[in-house]
């Protein structure tokens, strides 16, 4: 790969996939980073160094690393995965403007994307107000103008930062404006409406040419169902569809084509996760990888990332993972 070739992460619920799909990297419930074989769930190594895996090439990981008593930054650190994921470097704190935090707050949003020598975050940041009461209108203007965005660039052999400033940024994808909504899916520009659809609740898929003329697009009914529900995995490549989420009998979810519109597979929607809250899903090599919330009393929960056979729909694994404290990078 030369250096103006660029890559980006392979997203699973809660963490990064490998090249050749073949182990995933997740924050456990210790707030480390695991390695996991995918064919059968089982640790292949940890690193307490770190605690949010962001992008997996074959030979190394980066990860968040938080720092104490700081709010507006992170560090990066880089670990060997020909060495079980040992650490090579952690770079200097990466610092934000001061009314920025990184942990669960939707101030920040970044994407990460990597080339032989660099590794980029391209951020953007705003502020808001999280108070109760109306604010005066002086404060809000004050918010207001707190906005900010710009690159940081790691040197991957060293863990150098460099900061640049937004016009620096090279990242031609983040160029292309999209509707509301909408997400790219291979030569196609995709967007989902849900609404009353003759009496009952349904979901039509929106298609037009990412090239070429942009002012018509192709309308696919997706389905209807008393209460339908649907989900879009985190590569945005497939939606699933299931008609009746909250029906006592075993139903089916649908698996469509995002690109375009075909009805790929189905696998049965298991009832007795009615009683989780489904947060995100992935599909790789034959197998639907999803997270799920599962309340333990009323003061606590679980978070569990499920393995099921794409063919068959049997479980194959699951694993307990450490909803993460620290901002994550946002998709595609």
């Amino acid at each position: 790969m030369s250096d103006s070739e660029q890559i980006r992460p392979l997203f699973l619920p809660g963490g990064v996939l490998s090249p050749d799909g073949q182990i995933g990297y997740f924050t456990n419930s210790n707030n480390s980073i695991e390695a996991i074989d995918l064919n059968d769930g089982k640790t292949l190594w940890t690193n307490e160094v770190a605690s949010y895996p962001l992008m997996a090439t074959s030979n190394w990981l980066v990860a968040q690393k938080s720092i104490p008593d700081r709010v507006n930054g992170f560090e990066i650190a880089k670990l060997d995965l020909e060495r079980y994921g040992s650490l090579l470097w952690v770079s200097a704190p990466i610092v934000f403007p001061d009314w920025v935090c990184v942990y669960r707050d939707a101030t920040l949003n970044f994407q990460v994307r990597a080339t032989t020598e660099n590794l980029f975050l391209d951020w953007q940041a705003q502020n808001y107000y999280r108070g109760g009461a109306a604010p005066p209108p002086d404060l809000l203007r004050q918010i207001d103008r707190q906005r900010d965005r710009g690159t940081v660039q790691i040197a991957l052999n060293s863990g150098e930062i460099e900061m640049l400033p937004s016009e620096a940024t090279t990242d031609a994808s983040i160029a292309e404006e999209l509707p509301p909504g909408a997400w790219i899916a291979g030569q196609k520009i995709v967007h989902l409406t849900s609404g009353n659809i003759e009496g009952q609740q349904g979901v039509q898929l929106r298609l037009r040419d990412r090239s070429g003329d942009r002012s018509g697009f192709d309308i696919i009914e997706l389905g209807r169902g008393k209460t339908l529900d649907y989900l879009v995995t985190l590569d945005g490549c497939y939606i699933l569809v299931c008609p009746d989420v909250y029906a006592d009998v075993e139903q089916p979810w649908w698996i469509f084509a995002a690109e375009t519109g075909q009805l790929v597979t189905t696998v049965k929607y298991d009832v007795g996760d009615r009683a989780m809250m489904i947060r995100s899903i992935s599909i790789f090599n034959s197998k639907i990888y999803y997270l799920v919330d599962r309340r333990i009393d009323p003061l606590a929960h679980q978070s569990l990332l499920r393995v099921q056979d794409l063919n068959s729909g049997k479980l194959c694994w699951e694993y307990e993972i450490e909803p993460p404290q620290i901002a994550q990078p946002n998709l595609p």
